[in-house]
């Protein structure tokens, strides 16, 4: 199955690879795959099995932003914001 960094020239992956740590977290998780991860996430919380502690930072700062989760660690720790797209604005 194809993913996102299966189009990506292999020099471009080796560099990534020794890139930042949101490049490598990147390369560790397909993007797309976020937005299943949502769904999982939020039946997990709603069950009590897990709180959003234990999700892994990577994820968190860098795979939510995919789906238009956005957290902020230092201001709200525990809540996030929703990017929303209205059309013709409000």
């Amino acid at each position: 199955k194809p993913t996102g960094s299966s189009f990506l020239p292999q020099d471009t992956i080796d560099r990534a690879a020794v890139g930042s740590p949101i490049e490598k977290a990147k390369l560790a998780k397909d993007g797309t795959s976020a937005f299943v991860d949502v769904y999982e996430y939020a039946a997990k919380f709603r069950a009590g099995e897990m709180t959003w502690e234990e999700v892994e930072k990577a994820d968190m700062n860098t795979r939510l932003k995919f789906v238009g989760m956005l957290h902020r660690d230092k201001r709200t720790p525990g809540q996030f914001m929703m990017r929303l797209k209205v059309p013709n604005g409000i």
